[in-house]
């Protein structure tokens, strides 16, 4: 294109339609205004779809979107560098291509956090995993759930890591289950035993579900022994069992009977009074 002044050499500035004699010329008679800004943006758009095609710009929108392509997916596509897709983007959209990176990360993020949410859910294991193990734990934590929903107690699964279930009243609570009784050899009495790892010993709380008898156990982990499991008898008595070798006797105390149905310890903090009263728990039945 030709100088809008004199007509006779190409333009050769960026912002004015003038070559570099006339743009000195007018800058001193103070007449620039008299020739207006050319549109950079367009400008560049034309020369860009000149020399590689209109369809880089439809490619330069998709990257926005894209989750999985970047600068590098169009630079490689072109056969320009990375760097050069990155100057062409800023001058086509008027801003650094790390705002969309970043924008990108964050959505990232945003969706495996709902991806965790959803896997912690207890509703989601039951419905979907298959029959075993994992999915008779994961009916527990739902009872759980319900439970405490219904006694009006904020509860929610906990996502920052998989060794704790849930999150009830600001307290970490794991959730054990026993689906069937056994006999400590050499004894007579049936209990329910709930293993519980190291890893786990983070939380407050340890909810152990005796599914035959359809009771929970609220367990403070303070009274946790400092073994891996604990030995919950079938039934609140006091037994004298005999050891292996038939010598010794030992008595059960079954002490954590004085916990069941105690729904009342995970209330909040500050709404905790006694909480036992000549040996008798304050909790509340399940459903």
């Amino acid at each position: 294109m030709l100088c809008q002044y004199c007509e006779i050499k190409e333009i050769e500035m960026k912002r004015r339609p003038l070559c570099k004699e006339c743009y000195q010329f007018l800058h001193k008679e103070n007449c620039l205004n008299e020739y207006p800004l050319i549109d950079v943006r367009s400008s560049f758009i034309e020369s860009l779809t000149d020399k590689y095609g209109e369809n880089i710009i439809d490619e330069y929108a998709k990257i926005i979107q894209s989750e999985k392509q970047g600068l590098k997916s169009i630079a490689d596509k072109y056969g320009f560098t990375k760097e050069y897709a990155r100057q062409v983007f800023e001058k086509l959209y008027g801003f650094h291509y790390t705002v969309i990176k970043r924008e990108k990360i964050k959505k990232k993020e945003e969706k495996k956090l709902i991806e965790r949410q959803l896997k912690k859910d207890p509703t989601y294991k039951v419905e979907n995993f298959k029959d075993g193990l994992v999915k008779r734990g994961a009916i527990a934590e739902k009872k759980v759930l319900n439970i405490c929903a219904t006694l009006g107690y904020t509860v929610k699964p906990f996502i920052e890591n998989n060794s704790i279930d849930l999150v009830v009243n600001d307290y970490l609570v794991e959730v054990k289950s026993a689906w069937k009784s056994m006999i400590i050899p050499g004894g007579k009495t049936p209990y329910y035993r709930f293993n519980l790892r190291d890893s786990q010993r983070k939380t407050d709380f340890i909810v152990c579900y005796a599914a035959p008898l359809n009771k929970f156990f609220i367990i403070p982990i303070n009274d946790f022994n400092n073994g891996c499991s604990i030995w919950v008898a079938e039934k609140e008595s006091n037994v004298w069992n005999f050891s292996k070798d038939g010598k010794h006797q030992y008595k059960s105390t079954n002490r954590f009977w004085k916990y069941l149905e105690a729904w009342h310890l995970l209330e909040r903090k500050e709404n905790k009074e006694i909480i036992f009263t000549n040996g008798i728990n304050k909790g509340v039945s399940s459903p």
